[in-house]
């Protein structure tokens, strides 16, 4: 209905990535879990985790040009 047509996007997927950007935006992480709606602290601190290994490896990526 988005007119998304890249196979293996899912509206899953964009739900996945909104806290990511969002935490890359305003690294609150407490704005972060009331967007996501989150109960827990701990689902949210999943994001941060995983936007931490995208900045290493953005750094690896630098670096080795």
């Amino acid at each position: 209905m988005a007119g998304v047509k890249k196979p293996g996007i899912m509206m899953q997927s964009l739900r996945h990535s909104t806290p990511t950007f969002a935490l890359l935006n305003d690294p609150n992480p407490t704005r972060g879990q009331k967007l996501m709606r989150h109960k827990h602290y701990a689902t949210t601190e999943i994001y941060g985790e995983e936007m931490q290994k995208l900045l290493e490896g953005a750094e690896e990526a630098v670096t080795q040009i």
